[in-house]
């Protein structure tokens, strides 16, 4: 019965994409011209803007060049897309997808403005079929990481995030806005299979707080990131993006703080010298590494166990099962690891990481490698599923 509703939900999608796909794209429609005389009474600037960006904009699909759109898939349940979409590129983690027309578009590329530049405007200007309207620019908040851009409003799957006139800041996907920095990264793509670049650490400011154990790593909890193939940060977000922008399998040096107990004799008065106590030093160190695949974040929570192929929502509940080795159904929900129970992705990737450090001192013995053990729920009954550490990294 599930499998039938995915594919009803797969279908529906489908021919909500043929046409956008293989028809000719005409003029504006009188619909855009209304938007427009509306937006004017809202912000006179912003209302030519508007129709100027329409001309890269129809029924959900953006122009990129000549021959390709961008539009929105949100979740899918299933792992192989429909061929005859004429889909070149697509990113399983935000739902942007790259299809190429089978007919000219006649539509006009968009040009992206990064978003840093958001600021030298008073609004922006959210867009898509069916709604024009101009957003303060104080209430937009930056992306982070995988943590998608915020405005003031929920924007909808496929909406257009500008910077008047004619520059996008953003695209939204499945309400989530994705800044123009990374969307040109997805466009540059050759990839079939998109992936953003991870170091398997998530980060509070600058120091590792979680690791990812399904991945190598001599990173640990604690260690504050000095720079990056000898780049310095201005903040965290930017750290962030410069690890996300990395291609998958390149090379960096990872320039680090660690901190180490060492001992310190400790006067307490003149006549005692015996006692110490351990006090914490700093050590600077160089890490060598390959950048990772990311596989949790945006439209889905960050778990480290999307490593299995299952995507999660922020509730712990499966949205997506690409990988068969395990029985885990689209709804079965986490409920506890190794005996601890979890109510985010953050409960998640604490116990994980007490595992990797657990690995990480054990050794690569198969034998002594700790096991991960889910509890699940599905419906009415739960059941346990066992997963060797060692075997799946």
């Amino acid at each position: 019965m599930k499998l039938l509703a995915a594919l009803l939900i797969f279908t529906a999608t489908l021919q909500t994409l043929r046409p956008l796909i293989a028809d000719e794209i005409v003029n504006l429609p009188s619909e855009a011209e209304k938007l427009a005389k509306r937006l004017k009474d809202q912000n006179p600037i912003l209302a030519p803007c508007y129709l100027k960006n329409r001309l890269a904009y129809d029924r959900g699909a953006v122009a990129i060049d000549a021959e390709r759109l961008l539009v929105s898939l949100g979740f899918l349940s299933t792992q192989t897309l429909q061929k005859d979409w004429n889909l070149t590129t697509y990113d399983r983690l935000s739902g942007l997808a790259i299809v190429k027309s089978l007919a000219p578009h006649g539509k006009t590329p968009i040009k992206t403005r990064p978003a840093d530049r958001a600021a030298e405007h008073e609004n922006l200007l959210y867009m898509n079929d069916a709604e024009a309207a101009p957003i303060p620019t104080a209430k937009f908040t930056r992306q982070f990481g995988s943590e998608p851009a915020a405005t003031s409003r929920q924007m909808r799957s496929g909406s257009l995030l500008v910077a008047p006139c004619y520059a996008v800041i953003g695209v939204s996907a499945t309400g989530e806005t994705i800044e123009s920095e990374f969307l040109q990264k997805f466009f540059d793509s050759n990839e079939s299979a998109f992936f953003w670049g991870d170091l398997g650490a998530r980060f509070d400011g600058y120091e590792v707080e979680f690791l990812n154990p399904f991945a190598e790593n001599e990173l640990k909890v604690g260690d504050k990131i000095i720079s990056i193939n000898g780049k310095t940060f201005d903040s965290p977000r930017e750290m962030e993006r410069e690890i996300m922008l990395m291609d998958i399998g390149s090379d960096v040096n990872i320039t680090i703080e660690r901190k180490s107990a060492e001992k310190r004799i400790v006067k307490l008065d003149s006549n005692d010298s015996s006692n110490s106590a351990p006090i914490a030093s700093e050590k600077t160190l160089v890490i060598s590494r390959k950048i990772i695949k990311k596989t949790g974040g945006f439209l889905y929570a960050d778990t480290f166990l999307e490593h299995l192929g299952w995507f999660f929502d922020r509730d712990l509940y499966a949205r997506g099962v690409y990988k068969p080795k395990y029985p885990i159904d689209a709804n079965d929900k986490i409920v506890a690891i190794n005996g601890f129970f979890v109510n985010d992705d953050r409960d998640v990737k604490r116990v994980l990481t007490a595992l990797a450090d657990k690995a990480g001192k054990l050794g690569s013995d198969p034998g002594k490698a700790p096991k991960i053990k889910l509890l699940m729920q599905r419906e009415s009954f739960q059941f346990f599923i066992t997963i060797d550490l060692i075997m799946e990294q």
